[in-house]
Order: structure tokens, then C-alpha cells, then sequence
């Protein structure tokens, strides 16, 4: 049995691992009662977020630190960091926080209602917020108020004034910018102005995209971003065994485990995944410019579970239309992939498929080509004879390689950076791990279909080349790069 002593030092210890609890759950009853006294199971210890957290997990103000970046493995205890530091600021009366999320769905669902949230943290009843969904906002009974925000509505936080904000997954954040060429992040570190020390903390699985780069240098040249870092394992004893075998069985020596598990920043791809980082080209595009692609298709990977453990890939392409494909450039709109039901993610395609008013939608032939055609049809009727599938005799390996060789030629372009499908593309290993992710195989339909081997249905009978006064479309790395799409042409 652990001694009071014992315990004592490691508590001191700056490199401890295990919470308070944990090393008090170590002593036997008589010594429990002897250091935290005789009322030590009341309630009110329940509530106590210093006793029940690991030292990593515990956000200390500083007026050195505007921004404090927690980019750890998934099952860290991340959102329950978030969570916990946004009800102890909310205690003071009048409190403004922004709680920001990649979708209004996901803060929403994650940062308030997941398991992990606000609302359902261990606390008294008296202290706990009332969500208004007419608002999008929390209302806590001492007059404290959280707005929920998303990367979708870049201005949504323009206007507002907060002490405090938490952003959670910003990795993930499609950069959505408004008409002042400012993202959510950008305009709630604007915003996060109120009080003697305004603070931002950010949850996020590291990914390699721009914002959070930029983040971990200004840790180091600025000193206003503390940085912390942890792994899957330092949770170990609130996780499943069983998930820990699982995820460290399927990701362990692959780059997913170092990004995903160990919350590493990975610099550069991995030796072998198809994709190098230089060769994924952004190029800005308007809505209004994007419409005139030539061809616009809805690529689809499902997921036939009523239980899905995978995601259903949804990546809408549009490409140029010359006769030879090979002088093609295509141009990746839009990455609206989602863990859902056959039921919902069918609706989710028949909607994109609308939004984008697309010319046909492509899935892969021999995996759930009937399921997916069965489900849109009840759906939608009219997608009668749109609905095209690309043959897949090989392995996704050797099918995706192609594609892969048609980004080094720079003829894919994406409009905006996409950080999940990307995140996949430069860290998936084919030899290592043969099962391709899903955003990448619907990926791989769409350019497939309209770049390697376009469907009868979908080809157009006679191409017209336009003159040499061909309007031009953006292409290139960046988003100031702009040169004519080489050799854009329209049917009659």
C-alpha cells in the first residue's frame, strides 16, 4: 500500500502523470480521511475539478499567455479540460465566453452535450446553464452567457466582446473567411478583449494546416501561446482497454499514431504515403466561378452500418472538359463527409448534390453501388440515370495511385484548404495500412471519373473548344495564383 509520504512526493512532482484522485485512490481509508479530513466524500469534492485532473489538463492564468494550445492525442481529456475551464470561469457573475466549434453541430453536440460538455459535467444543480437553441447561446442562473460559434459563419463573432473564449478541434476548421478576409479564429481573438486578462484556449488533434503552424511559432517567438502537449496514454486509466488495443493494434509504426495517439505535429508526409504536401495546390474560387465547371459530380465512399464506426466519404469535384482528359484540370469544391446512417448520409449526398447542382454522382461500383443507388432514389426519384459507378477491380492502393500521379502533374486544385481530407491524403500509408480512409476513396472516384475514366452516361456527346479568350478559372498554390484553366471548353 502506497504511504502518505509517498504520495505526498508525487503529487509535488511537476512530471506527474495521475491526478489527485488517483494517487489518493492509492492509500488505504484511514490515510484518504487522514489528508483530506473526515468530510472527503462529501459531494462537493465531486465537483472539484483540481482533485479529479491531471496536472497537463489544468489551464493556469498567466499574463504572459493570450492563447493556451492544447494539441494532444485523441482520448487526452481535451474537451473535458475545455469543458471544465469554461464552468469555472462562467462562476464569476457576468462572464462572457465564445465557445467555437468547426460546425454549429459539433459545438453544439460536442462542447455542450457530448459526454465531455458543459452540460454534462458533474456539478450542482444550482450552477448549471440552460441552453436557448433560438440564440445559440448558455445561460448560467449569475448571469454568465456563452455564444456558440462556428468556422461555417466567419462574422457570426463580429460585434461581440468576450473574456474568454475555447476553441475546440480548430485543426479541423475548414477556413472559411468572411467579406474582410477574416476566419472565426481570427475575428474571436478580436473579439476575446474583455477584463484585465482575456484568455483563448484551443483543443485540437494536430494537424499539419496553416493556422496551427502559425500558432506554434508564435509560441516561440512571441511567448503568447503556451503550448501543451500529451498522448492517448496519458489517460490510460479512463479508457477502455479494449479501445486502447484496438486503436494501438491498427495505428501503431504508421504516422496516424504519432498525429492522432502520441499528438505529434507530423513536419513533412511520410515515406509512404502517395501524397506529398506540395503537391495539394489551393487555389481560390468563387461560388459563382465554381458553377461553371464544365462537369460537377458528388463522389461518394459508404458506409453500410446503422452503427457506422467509419465515415461516409462526400467530395464534390468539378473538372474542365476537354477532349483529351489528360489535359483536364479538376478542382475539388467541397469535403462534406460525416459519420452517419445510410439514411442520413443518402440525404446529406442529395442535398450536396443539389447545393453544387451537379451533373451526375459517382460510387465506387462493387461497394455499396445498389445500397447507395436504392437509398438516393427513395430519396430523390429524378436522380434516375445520375447516379454512375466507377469500376473498382483493383486494390484502393493501386487505384489511388494514379491520382495521386495527377496531383504531382498540379492539375487538382482545392478551393479551399480541406484539414480532415488532407490530413488523410498526406498520412495514409498504403503498405502499412492497406484500408484507404474514406474521404480520400470518394476522393479518388470523383478525379477517377473525370480525369481517368469518365462514365458513358456522364461524357458529354460533342465538345466545342472555346477561343482563345477562354475565361479564366484560379489554379495554383495559394490563393493569389491565378492563370486560365488550360483549355476549358462547353458541350451545346
Amino acid at each position: 500500500m502506497t504511504t502518505l509520504e509517498e504520495v505526498a512526493l508525487r503529487f509535488q512532482d511537476p512530471n506527474r502523470l495521475e491526478s489527485m484522485a488517483e494517487l489518493v485512490a492509492m492509500l488505504s481509508e484511514e490515510d484518504q480521511t487522514e489528508l483530506l479530513g473526515e468530510n472527503w466524500k462529501s459531494e462537493g469534492l465531486l465537483y472539484d475539478w483540481n482533485f479529479w485532473a491531471r496536472r497537463k489538463q489544468l489551464v493556469k492564468d498567466t499574463p504572459y499567455y493570450n492563447v493556451h494550445l492544447f494539441l494532444t492525442g485523441r482520448g487526452f481529456g481535451k474537451t473535458r479540460s475545455g469543458a471544465e475551464w469554461v464552468r469555472e470561469k462562467a462562476k464569476v457573475p457576468g462572464t462572457r465566453i465564445a465557445l467555437v466549434g468547426r460546425t454549429a453541430a459539433e459545438v453544439r453536440d460536442v462542447s455542450v452535450f457530448g459526454e465531455s460538455g458543459i452540460m454534462n459535467l458533474p456539478q450542482p444543480a444550482s450552477e448549471k446553464p440552460v441552453y436557448k437553441p433560438s440564440e445559440s447561446a448558455l445561460y448560467w442562473p449569475n448571469g454568465s452567457y456563452a455564444k456558440l460559434l462556428s468556422a461555417e459563419k466567419p462574422d457570426a463573432a463580429r460585434g461581440s466582446q468576450f473574456h474568454y473564449a475555447w476553441v475546440d478541434e480548430l485543426a479541423s476548421y475548414t477556413p472559411f473567411v468572411g467579406p474582410d478576409g477574416l476566419t472565426t479564429f481570427d475575428n474571436v481573438r478580436l473579439a476575446t478583449r474583455l477584463g484585465e486578462h482575456p484568455i483563448i484556449i484551443v483543443t485540437t488533434t494536430p494537424k499539419r494546416v496553416k493556422i496551427i503552424r502559425d500558432l506554434i511559432t508564435e509560441s516561440k517567438e512571441k511567448g503568447t501561446v503556451k503550448l501543451i502537449r500529451g498522448s492517448t496514454d496519458e489517460n490510460r486509466s479512463n479508457l477502455s482497454s479494449v479501445y486502447l488495443d484496438v486503436v494501438h493494434g491498427s495505428f501503431d509504426g504508421t504516422a496516424v499514431a504519432k498525429q492522432e495517439l502520441d499528438g505529434e505535429m507530423l513536419d513533412e508526409a511520410p515515406e509512404g504515403a502517395l501524397w506529398a504536401e506540395e503537391n495539394i495546390l489551393h487555389a481560390a474560387m468563387s461560388r459563382e466561378e465554381a458553377m461553371r465547371l464544365p462537369y460537377r459530380v458528388v463522389a461518394v465512399d459508404p458506409t453500410v452500418a446503422k452503427d457506422p464506426r467509419d465515415e461516409c466519404g462526400i467530395v464534390v469535384v468539378g473538372s474542365t472538359s476537354e477532349v483529351g482528359m489528360h489535359k483536364r484540370t479538376a478542382y475539388v469544391l467541397a469535403d462534406e463527409s460525416l459519420k452517419a446512417t445510410p439514411e442520413v448520409w443518402a440525404q446529406k449526398v442529395v442535398d450536396t448534390f443539389n447545393e453544387w447542382k451537379c451533373h451526375g454522382i459517382i460510387v465506387e461500383k462493387n461497394q455499396g453501388h445498389h445500397l447507395l443507388t436504392m437509398a438516393l432514389l427513395n430519396i430523390d426519384p429524378t436522380l434516375e440515370g445520375r447516379i454512375f459507378p466507377v469500376n473498382a477491380g483493383q486494390s484502393k492502393a493501386l487505384r489511388a495511385e494514379p491520382v495521386a500521379q495527377i496531383y504531382e502533374q498540379h492539375r487538382v486544385n482545392h478551393i479551399l484548404a480541406f484539414p480532415l481530407l488532407e490530413t488523410q491524403m498526406t498520412t495514409w500509408e498504403p503498405e502499412i495500412t492497406p484500408k484507404s480512409p474514406d474521404r480520400v476513396d470518394a476522393l479518388v472516384h470523383g478525379i477517377t471519373g473525370l480525369l481517368l475514366d469518365m462514365p458513358k452516361g456522364l461524357r458529354r456527346k460533342k465538345m466545342v473548344a472555346k477561343s482563345s479568350a477562354a475565361r479564366r478559372l484560379p489554379t495554383g498554390r495559394g490563393t493569389g495564383m491565378v492563370r486560365p484553366a488550360p483549355g476549358l471548353t462547353r458541350g451545346r
